[in-house]
C-alpha cells in the first residue's frame, strides 16, 4: 500500500494518495508533517522495521510532483494501525465543524416546510409570558381601575373576549334573554307604556333564565356574556324611564309608586353577611345591621338582633356579646335602655351571651323571614372554613383538589347529621354538630387569599403591617367579584332608588290620606332603625318622620 503526497491545485496544499485504491484527500502541508512527525517520534520501532523493509524492496521511483515519498511494506497489523490512526486524526478534526453547520441547516429546512409550527411555539411562549406579567400586575394593583385594566387585556389574550360575545351557554337560556331584550325595546319604541309596564313586572327576577348563574362569571375576569349585560342595561333604562315620565292620569304618583313598591317586594332583597367581623353606620350605608348571639343554655336557639327583635339593646353591648368565643372569653351579659334612658340589663333573668356564629354563622333563614331577603352577599373570613371554602362550582370539569375537597366536605357533613340523627353524639360535645353543619357561603361568598402563616398569628393582635396586607387581599378578592354583584344587584339597587324618591315624593305631598297610607303600609320595609337609638317613639308616624 502506497501514499504519495503531492502539491495540490494552489501549490499550497499537499494531496494524499493511495496508489492502490486511488482515494485521496487534501490536507494542508504543515499539517501533514506535523501529524507524521508525531507518528514517528512516538513509534522508534516501527520506524526501524519500514526502514529495514524499504532496504530490502525495490525502490519505487520518485514521481516529479511528489515532495516525500512513502514506500509501503507488506501489510501488517502496524500499517494498518498507522493508517487507521492517521484517518481517525484528520476525519475527527472537521467534526466539529460540520455538526453545527449541520443541525443550522436542517433546521433551516424545517422552518421553511413547516413555518406555522415555529411561528405557533414562539406566539405560544410570549403569550405565556405576558400572561404572567399581567397577573402579576393585578395581583400588585392599588385600585380597581387598574386591576379591571389589566383583567381587560387579559382576558384578551386569554380569548375570554370572544367567549362573550358568543350568545350560546350551557349554563342559561340566551334565546330567552336576547327575546326578552328585544321585546322590551320593542315596546319602548312603539310607545306603549302599559305593555311595557306589564313585561317588567312579568320578567323581573333575579335569575331569569337562569343568567345569575355563577358559572357565568368564571370565564371572563371582569363581565359575563354581553346579551346579560345589555339586557340588565335596558332593565334599568326602562325603569329610569317610566320613573321619570310625566304624571298622567292614567300614570299617577301613586299608581307607579304602587308598580314600583310592588316589584320590589317580588324581585327580593339582598343581604350582605360579614362572617367573621364588621363595622357599619347605617346613616351612610342606609343597611339593617344585624347581630347574632347565642345563650349559654342548651336549649336556646341563635338570636337575630336588630331593630325588629331588639330596638333597645345598646350596639357596643351586642358587639361584645357577638366577640365572645366560646372557650376564649367569658359570657356577656346584654345591655339596653329603658323608657327613661337608663341602661338596664336586657334579660330580667340575667342570661348571658355568647358568639352565635358556632351555632349560625349565617342566619338566613330568620333575613329572609324578617326582610324579604333572596339574595345573600357572604364576605366569609372565619378561620375554620376558609380551607373549605372554593369560589369555584363544582362541575366535570373541576381539578382534582376542589373534587376531594367537595366530596370531603359532604360526606363529613352527612355522616355527622347521621350519628346525630341517631344520638350516637354525646351530650357534652352536641355543639359540634351545627358548627360542621351549616351553610358558610351564600350566593355571592367572597373568601381571601390566606396563607398559612397567617394562621400563626391567629388569636395575637396585629400590626399595622399585617393590617395593610389584610385590606389588600380583601380587595383583591372583592374585585374579581365586581362582575356578578354588578349583574345581581344593579336591578335592585334601581328599584331601591326609584321607592326611596317616588316615597318621599309621596311624603311631602298634599294627600293626607295617601301620606297615612304611605306611612302605614311602608313602615317595616322602608324605615329601618338604628339599634342603639336614644329615643322612644310613640307612634309609627313619629318613626316615618324621623326616618325621612
Amino acid at each position: 500500500m502506497v501514499f504519495v503526497v503531492s502539491p495540490g491545485k494552489d501549490k499550497t496544499d499537499l494531496v494524499v494518495c493511495d496508489a492502490l485504491s486511488s482515494n485521496s484527500a487534501a490536507f494542508s502541508k504543515d499539517k501533514i508533517e506535523t501529524i507524521v512527525q508525531e507518528l514517528i517520534s512516538n513509534d522508534n520501532a516501527e520506524q526501524n522495521n519500514e526502514q529495514q523493509n524499504e532496504n530490502n524492496q525495490q525502490s519505487q521511483p520518485t514521481s516529479p510532483f511528489s515532495s516525500i515519498t512513502f514506500s509501503s511494506p507488506p501489510p501488517s497489523h502496524t500499517n494498518k494501525s498507522l493508517l487507521t490512526r492517521l484517518l481517525n486524526h484528520l476525519s475527527g478534526s472537521y467534526l466539529f465543524f460540520w455538526i453545527p453547520i449541520a443541525l443550522n441547516l436542517f433546521l433551516t429546512i424545517l422552518m421553511w416546510l413547516f413555518p406555522s409550527f415555529f411561528l405557533r411555539s414562539k406566539l405560544k411562549r410570549e403569550r405565556t409570558e405576558r400572561i404572567k406579567y399581567l397577573d402579576e400586575k393585578m395581583k400588585n394593583s392599588d385600585s380597581y381601575l387598574e386591576w379591571s385594566n389589566w383583567a381587560k387585556e387579559l382576558d384578551v389574550l386569554d380569548g375570554k373576549e370572544e367567549w362573550r360575545s358568543v350568545d350560546e351557554s350551557p349554563y342559561y337560556d340566551s334565546k330567552l334573554i336576547r327575546f326578552r331584550l328585544a321585546n322590551l325595546r320593542l315596546l319602548s319604541q312603539k310607545g306603549d307604556i302599559h305593555s311595557l309596564i306589564l313585561a317588567l313586572r312579568a320578567g323581573l327576577l333575579r335569575n331569569l333564565g337562569g343568567m345569575g348563574n355563577v358559572r357565568l362569571f368564571q370565564e371572563s375576569r371582569v363581565g359575563t356574556k354581553y346579551v346579560i349585560e345589555e339586557y340588565v342595561d335596558e332593565v334599568v333604562k326602562q325603569l329610569r324611564f317610566i320613573h321619570e315620565m310625566p304624571e298622567s292620569d292614567e300614570h299617577t304618583l301613586e299608581k307607579r309608586f304602587d308598580f314600583f313598591y310592588e316589584t320590589r317586594q317580588a324581585f327580593g332583597r339582598s343581604a350582605l353577611c360579614l362572617s367573621g367581623g364588621a363595622t357599619l353606620a347605617y346613616d351612610k350605608t342606609k343597611r339593617i345591621l344585624n347581630i347574632t348571639v347565642v345563650t349559654s343554655g342548651s336549649f336556646e336557639l341563635p338570636r337575630l338582633l336588630n331593630y325588629l327583635t331588639a330596638p333597645n339593646v345598646l350596639v357596643w353591648s351586642a358587639a361584645c356579646a357577638s366577640c365572645a368565643l366560646k372557650f376564649l372569653f367569658e359570657p356577656v351579659e346584654l345591655v339596653a335602655k329603658d323608657k327613661s334612658g337608663n341602661i338596664v340589663p336586657y334579660h330580667p333573668s340575667g342570661l348571658v351571651f355568647t358568639d352565635g356564629s358556632v351555632e349560625s354563622d349565617l342566619p338566613m333563614n330568620r333575613l329572609s323571614e324578617l326582610f324579604n331577603v333572596n339574595h345573600f352577599i357572604v364576605s366569609q373570613v372565619n378561620p375554620h372554613v376558609i380551607p373549605f371554602i372554593s369560589d369555584k362550582t363544582i362541575s366535570p370539569s373541576s381539578s382534582i383538589v376542589d373534587a376531594v375537597k367537595y366530596l370531603t366536605e359532604s360526606e363529613m357533613k352527612h355522616r355527622v347529621l347521621q350519628m346525630a340523627s341517631l344520638g350516637l353524639i354525646p351530650t357534652r360535645i352536641s355543639g359540634i354538630t351545627p358548627l360542621l353543619t351549616q351553610k358558610y357561603s351564600g350566593d355571592i361568598t367572597v373568601v381571601p387569599d390566606v396563607e398559612l402563616k397567617d394562621y400563626a398569628n391567629i388569636i395575637s393582635n396585629p400590626t399595622d403591617d399585617m393590617m395593610r396586607n389584610y385590606i389588600k387581599k380583601g380587595k383583591s378578592s372583592t374585585w374579581s367579584k365586581i362582575a356578578i354583584l354588578k349583574n345581581h344587584c344593579r336591578i335592585e339597587l334601581t328599584l331601591d332608588s326609584i321607592v326611596s324618591d317616588l316615597r318621599d315624593r309621596l311624603y311631602k305631598s298634599d294627600n293626607t290620606q295617601q301620606k297615612h297610607k304611605f306611612i302605614r303600609d311602608d313602615l317595616i320595609t322602608y324605615s329601618p332603625m338604628i339599634l342603639h337609638t336614644n329615643n322612644n317613639y310613640s307612634n309609627n308616624k313619629d318613626i316615618a318622620e324621623k326616618v325621612l
